[in-house]
């Protein structure tokens, strides 16, 4: 059986396919993301550089394969997907941030009769 990766799907199914790969190809991406801020933080600078060329390439194929299966519609809504799950991982990292730490509550943390 052969896979025909130049087919090209009905405008729906590749708007919904190209919506969940990319959802799901952004959620991975933003995950490793915090990962590999993570091994920059620890002194790890080797791994993390090889963790973000992975991270790249990965988006990359993914967008490159549904760009033959399904086109610029594919694409369109991976990159739609991609941005949704960047929008979900901003608002999972602001949650589990401390409020010191957030530069609009960073003021409100330090003692008014404090000078600098």
């Amino acid at each position: 059986m052969t896979l025909h990766l130049t087919a090209h799907l009905p405008l729906a199914g590749a708007l919904a396919l190209g919506m969940a790969a990319g959802l799901a190809a952004g959620l991975l991406h933003f995950r490793l993301l915090a990962w590999n801020a993570g091994l920059f933080a620890r002194g790890r600078p080797a791994a993390a550089l090889g963790l973000q060329l992975l991270r790249m390439a990965a988006i990359a194929a993914v967008l490159a394969l549904l760009a033959r299966t399904g086109g610029a519609a594919a694409v369109a809504a991976a990159l739609a997907g991609i941005l949704a799950a960047r929008t979900w991982a901003l608002r999972g990292a602001r949650r589990e941030a401390p409020a010191a730490t957030h530069p609009l509550h960073a003021a409100q943390a330090l003692p008014a009769d404090t000078e600098p």
